[in-house]
């Protein structure tokens, strides 16, 4: 893990660079773009939110081609992020993956206000909270109910039990099929992923919003050390899959245990 190791110091030199205003790379020469139109090399998968405010190459004083950038809300994961990081690891040979949620977290304040009003409730058990469910909810990830959508299938995959081909095999979580018109909204789809973990987090008297960033990010690394594609490399120590929390106010960046 030591050449792992050695691009997360990397990274977070950059970072340092970032933070106190020193950047290397603000502009980029027309010699580098031009010698990564035929392939790319990058060393590290990040995964982080779709914030403005938290571009990685920027935070992390990259060059362009440094980083393979996959960025969602939250961040959040489903077929296709989960397919665009393994790309990276299986297709582009990267070893290093960054997990990285951030303070003052969008999704996290609208998971924090859906579950105080209500809107969503935590369900330990998802076969107890499909019992009784109306056409009006709809079981988002995680085992939560969410209300103004209607239902077609809701299907849990777990160990022991039938699961789908393909990236998401045996992780545990709850697919929703939902019917789909031009009148409804997908945003729905970021509270109930991240909902989950910010009621997880206060059943273990978490307050802190920053905290359940943390725990967000935790949660993605280790969805991402389950996945079929990754656990084997995970687990024979040439592939490291990194926790991250990025401090809006420092710019600083701070690595989380898991």
């Amino acid at each position: 893990m030591t050449s792992e190791n050695n691009v997360w110091s990397q990274l977070i030199d950059g970072n340092r660079r970032f933070a106190e205003g020193k950047s290397r790379f603000s502009g980029y020469s027309v010699d580098l773009r031009e010698s990564l139109v035929a392939e790319q090399h990058p060393h590290t998968v990040i995964v982080s939110c779709s914030d403005s405010r938290v571009p990685p190459e920027i935070v992390f004083d990259a060059q362009l081609g440094e980083l393979f950038s996959v960025r969602t809300a939250g961040p959040t994961l489903d077929d296709m992020v989960l397919a665009s990081i393994e790309f990276g690891v299986v297709n582009l040979g990267i070893r290093h993956v960054v997990v990285m949620s951030h303070t003052n977290c969008g999704a996290v304040a609208a998971a924090m206000d859906a579950l105080d009003s209500g809107e969503i409730v935590a369900e330990k058990d998802i076969s107890s909270a499909l019992e009784g469910l109306d056409a009006d909810a709809t079981i988002g990830a995680g085992g939560m109910i969410v209300t103004g959508s209607s239902v077609i299938t809701a299907e849990t995959f777990g160990d022991g039990e039938a699961s789908p081909p393909g990236l998401l095999a045996k992780t545990e979580f709850t697919r929703v099929v939902a019917e789909t018109t031009e009148s409804e909204s997908y945003l729905p789809e970021i509270v109930a992923r991240v909902a989950p973990i910010v009621a997880e987090a206060r059943r273990d008297g978490l307050k802190d919003p920053s905290d359940y960033s943390r725990r967000n990010a935790q949660f993605v690394v280790h969805k991402l050390r389950e996945m079929p594609a990754l656990t084997g490399l995970w687990q024979a120590g040439v592939l490291a899959i990194r926790a991250a929390l990025y401090h809006l106010d420092s710019g600083l960046v701070e690595e989380l245990e898991v």
